[in-house]
């Protein structure tokens, strides 16, 4: 039966638990065909992921890494 056989069908979606259309590729590397772009690194928070500018006010000092770069606040080089 075609339908029941792995592979077969669309990709399974992946995690996407803020809604804001990127996803965490980290369980899935496929998920990149499903539409949503990779590289969420906190897919709990809407307004945290690679889109996004590092945020926090003049210092970016909300503690968290805005824009998924990998640094956070004062050490992200997007900080200004």
């Amino acid at each position: 039966l075609d339908g029941a056989d792995p592979g077969c069908g669309p990709p399974p979606p992946c995690p996407d638990a803020d809604a804001d259309g990127f996803a965490d590729c980290t369980t899935d590397p496929t998920c990149d065909a499903t539409g949503l772009t990779c590289g969420d690194c906190d897919d709990s928070l809407f307004d945290v992921n690679p889109g996004q500018k590092e945020k926090g006010g003049p210092k970016c000092n909300d503690g968290l890494d805005n824009d998924c770069n990998g640094f956070i606040d004062g050490a992200d080089p997007d900080c200004q």
